[in-house]
């Protein structure tokens, strides 16, 4: 986490609007605490949507029961905040 960058590419595609947090730096807690300043969605990039779904299954696992997901595929995972988990996934 100290020697992270933030992609500048993340903001330039989100108008700016968003946060942006290393996946060394994802826990329940800071999503929730994204969330209680305004996040509507948390996506994972291609780049690491495998990544997270063997290497943090266990965030995976319990943002996937907490959240709806948007997508979940290779193109990378993203998560509706602001939305309950459903049983089945919703594309």
């Amino acid at each position: 986490p100290q020697t992270s960058m933030t992609p500048p590419e993340v903001f330039y595609f989100s108008g700016r609007r968003g946060w942006y947090r290393s996946m060394a730096w994802l826990t329940p807690e800071a999503i929730e605490d994204l969330r209680g300043q305004g996040a509507r969605y948390l996506a994972v990039s291609a780049n690491h949507a495998r990544w997270f779904r063997l290497h943090d299954a266990a965030l995976y696992d319990s943002c996937s029961r907490r959240y709806r997901r948007l997508v979940d595929g290779d193109d990378g995972i993203i998560y509706d905040l602001g939305a309950a988990a459903s049983r089945a996934l919703e594309r």
